[in-house]
């Protein structure tokens, strides 16, 4: 196998160690990260009162802010001070279930995140559509998408730090329109108008609804990317405001939108805020949440696009992907080749259509958080010795509870999607599982590109199929341990080094 010097695991290493951080992400660069990777603003839920009226969208948000978010965000906080690294939930899985359920867990994250990320152009198109006839032809629709994209992936290029700033002021930018909406809205407010519900039960559109609500309400988990580059004992903080924030900025608009506008939930669509706000205060409002609604985008756009690069990086510092992804811009610090990656894979998802995108990321979402949520309840069971900075103020038992719900979530979201989207994901996934297999054997026989080399804690057992195909060329005694994250960073291998295993 080729070699690669292991440079970034000392650094990932030094990062986890309090005073040692050399530039760390910040509290509120952090929650306002995680804020535009889970929601970004009240955007696109216009569509949740569209499928059930009122009652149903408001009711099912608080539910499932209660049911999904806050056991999502219990174990990424518990988890991200465990595993200070880049590798984020990829580290849990593998320490869970080991190297093949981690690929597994990575492969179907990142492209969920990609697929995620085509969405932000389009969205934007749609609000900006409500104000003006500009982008009606392909041409302009095709140049903005291209444009929005490489401006964004250059900001995501500039560095962690100077996104985590941009994304504390972009949220508040977001969220100021939002706010005079709820005060405007007062003088009009019906409470009456919140209880509004269809006829019948059997007309709320429940595909419709169940894909909204979830994709508002999940990707928690994606703050877990930038672990290595957070203070470890601020997790808990961290997720906790995350999901006030993104609970009262969903549910505040909607409230203020829903009980001071007579707009029939019939007509609701996306950028049906831009309208409300216009009625309720004249076109200046209106103009603000346009404007809102591109910055939103934007922060998410950034927010995601950051979080799936630092997947691909830290996954590449341990061995998984070629180096080149693990390789940092020596005048930004930023991973240039997974930054790019990613970027093409929004241009080339880009032309799906709003619901479309957000069926297929959910589906592949599912199958990421069954592995993850079960990871979180068996390290807690199996690995007690985890230097835990922040642990989840739950029993075993109440913890096994509290995740039982999360799970149903999961099995609602997969049971709503059509056949084309189980296809397509199924697809998508065969597609990642002999991705595994092609990068073992390049590994195995010293093809193409280089590696750094595969931590114990990575490799797979010997004699499985994933050893065969590659996957165990660093073997301890114990192949599942996990790396003592706050001890000396260990020898580095160089090119010219035989395969033989390194000591940890």
């Amino acid at each position: 196998m080729i070699q690669a010097p292991l440079v970034d695991d000392a650094a990932t290493r030094r990062r986890s160690s309090g005073a040692r951080y050399e530039s760390p992400l910040p509290l509120a660069g952090l929650v306002a990260l995680t804020f535009f990777s889970v929601t970004g603003g009240p955007f696109g839920q216009e569509l949740l009162v569209k499928a059930g009226g009122p009652l149903v969208a408001l009711g099912s948000f608080a539910l499932m802010t209660l049911l999904w978010s806050v056991p999502e965000a219990l174990m990424t906080a518990e988890l991200s001070s465990a595993f200070p690294e880049a590798a984020g939930f990829a580290a849990w899985s593998n320490a869970a279930y080991g190297p093949l359920v981690a690929w597994v867990d990575a492969w179907c994250s990142w492209v969920s995140g990609v697929v995620d990320n085509a969405v932000y152009p389009v969205l934007v198109l749609e609000y900006a559509s409500r104000a003006t006839d500009a982008f009606d032809d392909p041409l302009p629709r095709a140049l903005f998408v291209v444009g929005f994209v490489a401006g964004l992936t250059y900001l995501c290029h500039r560095g962690l730090d100077l996104t985590g700033r941009s994304a504390v002021a972009l949220t508040a930018f977001v969220l100021a329109p939002f706010g005079v909406l709820v005060v405007v809205a007062i003088p009009t407010l019906r409470p009456a108008r919140w209880l509004a519900r269809p006829a019948a039960w059997r007309d709320v559109r429940l595909r419709s609804l169940v894909n909204n609500l979830f994709w508002n309400v999940n990707y928690y988990d994606s703050a877990s990317a930038w672990a290595g580059d957070t203070r470890r004992e601020t997790w808990g903080v961290a997720m906790a405001s995350s999901v006030a924030l993104c609970a009262a900025s969903s549910l505040l608009p909607m409230l203020a939108a829903t009980g001071g506008s007579s707009l029939d939930r019939r007509d609701y669509r996306n950028g049906s805020y831009v309208t409300i706000a216009t009625d309720l205060a004249g076109p200046w409002l209106g103009l603000w949440i346009v404007l809102s609604a591109a910055a939103a985008n934007v922060g998410m756009f950034v927010s995601e696009m950051s979080s799936d690069a630092y997947q691909l990086t830290g996954m590449a510092e341990r061995g998984l992907l070629p180096a080149a992804l693990a390789k940092k811009s020596d005048t930004a610090g930023t991973p240039t080749l997974a930054i790019l990656l990613s970027a093409g894979g929004v241009l080339a998802l880009s032309r799906l259509s709003f619901e479309a995108i957000v069926a297929t990321e959910n589906l592949l979402y599912v199958v990421s958080m069954v592995i993850e949520l079960s990871a979180f309840y068996r390290l807690r069971k199996t690995r007690k010795d985890l230097d835990r900075r922040y642990v989840a103020p739950l029993s075993d038992g109440a913890l096994l509870a509290t995740l039982a719900p999360a799970v149903l979530c999961l099995a609602l979201v997969a049971a709503v999607q059509p056949l084309e989207v189980w296809l397509l994901s199924a697809g998508l996934l065969v597609a990642g599982l002999a991705l595994y297999g092609a990068i073992g054997a390049t590994r195995r026989g010293n093809r193409l590109c280089a590696y750094h080399v595969l931590h114990a804690d990575w490799a797979a057992p010997p004699g499985g199929l994933a050893a065969r195909l590659g996957w165990a060329d660093r073997l301890d005694d114990d192949p599942a341990a996990l790396p003592e994250y706050d001890a000396a960073p260990p020898e580095l291998s160089t090119g010219d080094e035989a395969a033989s295993p390194l000591t940890s």
